[in-house]
């Protein structure tokens, strides 16, 4: 073969595999800017629209799927098509569920999903207990009329980890509430009764201490920091009032201070923030440092419609979301984007929510920063979409198949919307590359 061909040969296939190479990289561009399609259906019931776990449930066949992970898990033979779920955890520790007792009436329970078994509850505390706030453990309020006043505090194995007995209530003490801290640690017992020289009292669920306070109470966090409220100067009708905080093992105050809006309610939120709401015709919610009263700054007045706050983490970004309504954790920013109140949840990239704003209007992936819808699941005419986040996918069913079971669709795509995040991929890189060299190969071809 003459010297020519052979270097003529070597040319094309270099540009063969130049360009076989570029079309490769641009398929896997083109390919990852797919809209939104249903990637896998599944048959069961869509969780509570205010479950923060993306769970299908099919209580006949009595099996878990879990959306965002693909993970199934299945309930002993003896409970399956006789349990109701109530509310899943976030932390997938436990769930709450329902069963029809023999002679009639419903029964709440509780689940161990790491034990895979139900968790033994005395009787006596079948009426009043609730998860606490990381699922692991039961809180159990016995409160009866002439009767000793029992608390405990539950492991998820049915023992009792915490355990306070107090004095029967007498008459006068017919308006005491009773709460415990958010894991249980402290039991915090307060009069509505303003005639009271203390209208709150905290008692320690892991000794014998207590502490009185004179004011009202406003939160508690687990670490032993009390919030406490107290009227300021009501001569001008104003809201003003004294917010204050306290250390419980000292009684050190760390800091005292004069909230103009009022305080109607307190949630300490973790991550040292206290969320603070005001009474006043314009509702708002104003964000302080928990520890050192610092004033950040304050959500609204955007026609709040219910408190708490909340705060919501999506991957690198945190929100404080609170009525439909969502701003950065960081800065106070109000992001553009408006849902009902258990209507907006965001995706693991954190740059994309789910709102679904009123029933009969379509669930839309929107832009967090700037509000732009992105895609629509549009229903049929005459119906609704119910929607719910799974990772960075979305559950999907057609309201029509109301609470029967229904075929649900899980919907995804492979990146998410936007050039942003495409130009950190390297398929990307390759195909410029790439395609830059056939161009500079065809243009330096030898002639001839």
């Amino acid at each position: 073969m003459a010297p020519s061909q052979a270097a003529g040969v070597r040319f094309n296939l270099i540009l063969l595999t130049l360009v076989s190479s570029f079309l490769a990289c641009a398929f896997l561009v083109w390919e990852r800017r797919a809209p939104w399609h249903v990637v896998a259906t599944v048959t069961g019931h869509l969780p509570p629209e205010e479950s923060q776990v993306p769970y299908v449930f099919d209580p006949e066949n009595g099996t878990l799927y879990f959306a965002d992970t693909r993970e199934l898990y299945e309930l002993p033979p003896d409970y399956r098509g006789k349990m109701e779920i109530q509310d899943f955890h976030p932390s997938r520790t436990s769930f709450t569920f329902t069963t029809e007792e023999p002679g009639g009436g419903v029964r709440r329970r509780c689940w161990n999903m790491a034990a895979h078994r139900e968790v033994s509850i005395p009787d006596y505390g079948r009426a009043s207990w609730r998860l606490s706030a990381s699922g692991t453990r039961i809180l159990i309020e016995d409160v009866q009329p002439e009767s000793p006043r029992r608390f405990q505090v539950l492991g998820l194995d049915g023992s009792v980890l915490h355990e306070r007995v107090l004095p029967a209530l007498d008459d006068r003490s017919s308006d005491a509430q009773h709460d415990f801290s958010t894991e249980g640690r402290f039991l915090i017992v307060t009069f509505a009764d303003s005639r009271r020289v203390h209208l709150t009292l905290i008692y320690d669920m892991e000794s014998q201490e207590s502490w009185p306070f004179a004011d009202r109470f406003a939160a508690l966090s687990e670490e032993g920091v009390v919030w406490l409220k107290d009227a300021g100067s009501v001569i001008d009708r104003s809201y003003s009032e004294i917010l204050r905080a306290v250390r419980l093992r000292n009684g050190e105050e760390l800091w005292r201070t004069e909230v103009p809006e009022g305080v109607s309610d307190v949630v300490y939120l973790g991550r040292d923030r206290l969320a603070v709401g005001s009474p006043g015709t314009t509702t708002s919610v104003v964000i302080f440092e928990a520890l050192s009263g610092r004033r950040l700054f304050t959500l609204g007045p955007a026609n709040i419609p219910e408190f708490p706050v909340e705060i919501r983490d999506a991957g690198p970004s945190s929100y404080l979301v609170c009525g439909g309504s969502a701003w950065s954790f960081e800065t106070g920013k109000r992001l553009p984007v408006i849902a009902r109140p258990s209507g907006l949840w965001f995706f693991d990239d954190g740059r994309r929510a789910l709102t679904d704003v009123v029933c009969g209007s379509p669930a839309e992936v929107v832009d967090t920063e700037t509000g732009k819808s992105l895609f629509s699941f549009a229903p049929d005419p005459g119906f609704s979409i119910l929607a719910r986040p799974a990772g960075n996918q979305v559950l999907t069913a057609d309201h029509r198949a109301g609470a029967s079971k229904a075929t649900l669709l899980l919907w995804g795509r492979r990146h998410p919307e936007g050039w942003k995040g495409h130009l950190q991929r390297p398929e990307v890189l390759g195909a410029i590359f790439l395609g830059a060299a056939a161009l500079i190969l065809l243009a330096s071809r030898p002639r001839g």
